[in-house]
């Protein structure tokens, strides 16, 4: 979570340092997972903050909704997924849904939702409980 210059002995940290002294000591695991493969571990998470990650510039629709599928195959029954981004002006706009049985259930949305909400809506069998 740290790169080292070697030229100036400068060095770039990748994580916030609270999060790193967190690794640290033991009090928080960090894992690589790559969310466009299907995960090849048995973990299962709470909540999944998917922020500034998955944005239509970077990725096309099939790509997205790929993740998507992953994602909450990774969501234990009952956990929170949450997906957005921050935009330019410094607005974050972000979609809450959560794990029922085999599907995402729209809970809420944030300054109108996440782009991606359709996306996702689509990805699975998506039901909402938002009247818009």
């Amino acid at each position: 979570w740290k790169i080292k210059e070697t030229t100036d002995s400068a060095e770039l940290l990748l994580l916030n340092p609270r999060t790193i002294d967190r690794l640290e000591n033991s009090n928080l695991d960090f894992i690589y997972y790559d969310i466009f493969q299907k995960s090849q571990s048995e973990m299962e998470f709470d909540f999944i903050r998917c922020m500034n990650v998955l944005n239509e510039k970077y990725f096309s629709h099939e790509l997205i909704s790929k993740a998507v599928k992953h994602l909450f195959f990774t969501l234990k029954e009952g956990g929170i997924f949450l997906v957005g981004r921050t935009n330019r002006e410094g607005e974050t706009h972000a979609s809450f849904f959560q794990k029922r049985w085999d599907h995402l259930t729209l809970l809420s949305d944030f300054n109108s939702g996440s782009e991606i909400k359709n996306i996702v809506i689509n990805s699975m069998n998506i039901k909402s409980n938002l009247s818009s």
